[in-house]
């Protein structure tokens, strides 16, 4: 099986995580880990 990783640049709002991983479990993707943090860039 492949593996891939995604980097995704949000605005701090809550609930917008939340909605990104569940777009991937609709597809059936399968998340192993997340890292989060803050970004010298305004996402």
């Amino acid at each position: 099986m492949k593996e891939y990783q995604v980097l995704v640049i949000m605005k701090d709002i809550p609930g917008v995580l939340s909605k990104i991983s569940g777009l991937f479990s609709k597809r059936g993707f399968n998340i192993n880990g997340i890292t989060s943090g803050v970004s010298e860039k305004d996402g």
